[in-house]
């Protein structure tokens, strides 16, 4: 796995700030007071899949978009494997309750082995991309 810093999702020149494509992947926006407000994965491209929320859309189906809000909203992206994206995003979701997720998960539907909780938080919790855990194995 590999994760950034929480940072707004452009750049000062207007240009994306995670541009790694076609990776699997979760990725978490929150606000600058700590709010989480969506977290998604995706397993072929995380870069299309979270800059969606960042788009305009005019579509029949309800779409969760952050256009207006852009300058107080951070993103972090993680790059990991399909399975791991998965698992990641379910534990987070679980965990922090995103404001605008339709589905929340209970504790009963997560798998405590295979979803590693104590190796996800110590993994997000530190801001560099230097830390990595010692031992994580997955079956993918």
């Amino acid at each position: 796995m590999k994760k950034s810093r929480f940072l707004s999702p452009y750049l000062k020149d207007g240009k994306t700030r995670f541009p790694a494509r076609q990776k699997s992947g979760v990725y978490i926006i929150k606000n600058k007071e700590g709010v989480y407000m969506y977290i998604g994965s995706s397993d072929t491209d995380v870069y299309k899949t979270c800059y969606r929320h960042f788009q305009k859309w005019t579509s029949y189906q309800p779409v969760v978009t952050y256009v207006d809000e852009i300058e107080t909203l951070l993103l972090r992206v993680v790059y990991c494997t399909v399975n791991q994206a998965r698992a990641l995003e379910k534990k987070l979701i679980w965990k922090h309750s995103p404001r605008d997720n339709k589905y929340l998960y209970e504790a009963e539907e997560l798998d405590q082995d295979y979803y590693q909780l104590e190796t996800f938080d110590k993994y997000l919790e530190t801001e560099t991309v230097s830390f990595e855990p010692k031992k994580i194995e997955w079956i993918d």
